[in-house]
């Protein structure tokens, strides 16, 4: 029967060590990935903002010529 000898105290150290710069990384790239759909959904928003504004100020303005029509 054969033992494997276990692993040093150093060992353990430096592949736990490089599982943690690993997950920052990965953490980086989610975060990274999270800020720009933030910021596509804000100019979405603000696009429909803008949208919605002109179709209003258009109904305004036809309402406003269907009542000129009818003034003396």
């Amino acid at each position: 029967m054969t033992l494997k000898t276990p692993a040093s105290s150093a060992d353990i150290v430096q592949a736990s060590t490089h599982s943690s710069r690993k997950v920052v990384d990965i953490i980086a790239v989610i975060e990274g990935i999270s800020f720009q759909t933030n910021i596509l959904a804000l100019n979405a928003a603000v696009s429909n903002t803008a949208t919605a504004a002109t179709a209003m100020s258009q109904r305004v303005r036809e309402r406003q010529s269907a009542v000129d029509q009818f003034k003396v």
